[in-house]
């Protein structure tokens, strides 16, 4: 049972939903609620266990989103959203989503581009970022990704998995 209250009851007072894997939230107001908004879809998508295509646009989402592993996505995209910080954002998608084949994160921060200020060098780099961290990738933006793009990708950003890789081993070993 999840229990919904408004002060300017915009939204019913008692609400009967019954999914076992949604938690119980009480006392909800719009204006002090996104976390728990984003709690509940986020265990909602958690049970989804066979859905391969996410669309997350325009939710003010910002780099520290926590998704549930999903290893059947294969399509994220998460386009004019808040993310600013590129290496977090990669990091949690490729841990959360294992099988990704194509991302769309236009028109954010960390991704640059002619449309929201950045420069052509700014913009190949974010590729080769993107690239060097996700190997299944093969669809980012709008563009395919090349294998003479994915050599360079790997090429420029050996080095920073090289060090990450040994920071994480030296990690598990405390």
């Amino acid at each position: 049972m999840l229990y919904l209250a408004s002060k300017d009851s915009l939204l019913p007072t008692r609400t009967s939903l019954r999914f076992p894997m949604i938690p119980f939230f009480s006392n909800w107001t719009p204006w002090r609620s996104w976390t728990s908004v984003i709690i509940f879809w986020t265990t909602l998508l958690g049970g989804l266990e066979k859905l391969s295509t996410l669309i997350l646009d325009c939710n003010n989402y910002n780099a520290h989103v926590k998704f549930p592993y999903m290893p059947s996505l294969t399509t994220l995209w998460i386009n004019k959203n808040k993310i600013s910080n590129l290496p977090i954002i990669v990091e949690e998608i490729s841990c959360k989503f294992p099988n990704i084949k194509f991302i769309s994160m236009m028109n954010n921060e960390a991704a640059p581009s002619y449309f929201n200020g950045g420069s052509l060098t700014q913009y190949m780099d974010y590729r080769q970022y993107v690239i060097s961290q996700i190997p299944s990738l093969e669809v980012l933006d709008d563009t395919e990704v090349q294998e003479k793009e994915r050599a360079l990708a790997r090429k420029t950003y050996r080095m920073q998995r090289i060090r990450e890789g040994s920071r994480k081993r030296k990690e598990l070993h405390r």
